[in-house]
């Protein structure tokens, strides 16, 4: 059978992933593997995806899904052991190969290990040595066989170092389609068809959000200012959260004074609404992108963090659809450039100049075909190869 190696063993492939995104990049993952390999044992840690194909977990994903720089460090013992304990099982069981799904200061230490002793790894969601901390990839050289990708603008450097890598692109690429219906998102969210619709999306962590909410705020009543009568339509502002707690923490830090319409778990649903959108840097950026969303970037932070990251990153732009087209696409307007009025003049362009809006959108429709992947297909493509040179 094709799930038997040469030695007629049944195949095992251990996976560590570490939160919820690498749940669901997992679960793919071992849906696409049972393909080839239907009696493959799949084992390691994952989430509720996972082993709704068959995985079993050796802890509950939550022990590693942990944020922030504090956190860590208080459950740096624990995680420790951890990390021991499936280095142990993994050297005893010795599994054909080893997966790593994000979580690099996690995950490495184990492919390092395991690749020592003689079995394959893979790092799957390259860290962002791109933007910093570019000393890792040697590391990651040493500990791994190959490297799965998201974008093809982190190739370059992967190349440079002779680091084995795929590119396997980004599932958003794939769940959301080319062609975006503004209208249909209008009609689910009970927004109106002529209202110009403005999302404001300040980010999830709690210390961005007390950082962003006033400075959007203020930048939306700057825009409002510069819209001013002489429009028809009005605008209509529009945010998403995560959950009620982080609502309620956006809520105490926006004006009572200025309209909002709230959703909750809904970023996509909002931004495929929106006519344009103010948002902070991240994924969301990606997936305004993905939606069609004209968007100015804004970011800030603390003096000292600030001069710290400058210090840090390494790479020209922060917005993805910039990062992802290697030229300045989206307003980006970070730190001293992130201000009120600046920031509703570049959203004013876009509401005023149509022009400009449907090149930004064209835009995006041909970035996000060519971003687009199989990408579940192409992982598991990526590791039968990595398998079958360990067979032969």
């Amino acid at each position: 059978m094709e799930s038997l190696d040469k030695n007629n063993q049944k195949i095992a492939i251990a996976i560590v992933a570490g939160e919820a995104s690498g749940d669901i990049l997992g679960a793919g993952l071992i849906r696409s593997l049972k393909q080839t390999y239907p009696e493959a044992e799949f084992w390691g840690i994952g989430g509720e995806r996972m082993l709704s194909e068959g995985f079993h977990t050796l802890y509950p994903i939550e022990r590693l899904s942990v944020m922030g720089i504090f956190e860590p460090l208080k459950r740096l013992l624990e995680l420790l052991k951890i990390r021991r304990n499936i280095i142990a099982h993994c050297l005893l069981k010795k599994p054909d190969i080893f997966i790593g799904i994000d979580s690099p200061d996690f995950n490495l230490n184990i492919e390092q290990k395991l690749k020592k002793n003689k079995i394959k790894t893979i790092h799957y969601v390259g860290p962002s040595v791109w933007a910093w901390r570019q000393s890792r990839i040697h590391k990651i050289k040493s500990a791994t066989d190959l490297v799965l990708l998201l974008f093809p603008f982190e190739k370059l450097i992967y190349e440079h170092f002779q680091v084995n890598h795929e590119c396997v692109g980004h599932l958003a690429a794939q769940e959301i389609p080319i062609e975006i219906n503004k209208y249909e998102y209008r009609e689910k969210l009970g927004l109106s068809e002529s209202d110009i619709i403005v999302a404001i999306l300040p980010g999830s962590r709690d210390s961005v959000i007390r950082y962003h909410t006033k400075l959007f705020a203020q930048s939306a009543k700057n825009l409002n200012t510069l819209w001013g009568k002489r429009h028809k339509n009005k605008i209509v502002y529009v945010t998403a959260m995560p959950n009620e707690k982080k609502l309620a923490l956006f809520k105490k830090n926006w004006p009572k004074d200025l309209d909002i319409r709230c959703f909750v778990n809904q970023s996509r649903e909002v931004l495929g609404a929106a006519d344009i959108a103010l948002l902070a840097s991240g994924t969301v950026s990606l997936e305004a992108m993905l939606m069609k969303t004209p968007m100015v970037v804004a970011y800030k932070m603390s003096a000292v963090t600030f001069l710290i990251a400058k210090l840090l990153v390494k790479t020209k732009f922060v917005a993805l659809p910039n990062l992802i087209a290697q030229e300045e696409i989206v307003p980006e307007m970070i730190q001293g450039k992130a201000q009120p009025l600046l920031i509703a003049e570049k959203m004013l362009r876009f509401l005023v100049d149509l022009g400009y809006r449907d090149v930004i959108e064209e835009k995006f429709t041909e970035m996000h075909k060519f971003i687009l992947k199989d990408t579940h297909h192409l992982a598991a493509s990526s590791v039968i190869s990595v398998l079958n040179k360990k067979h032969e």
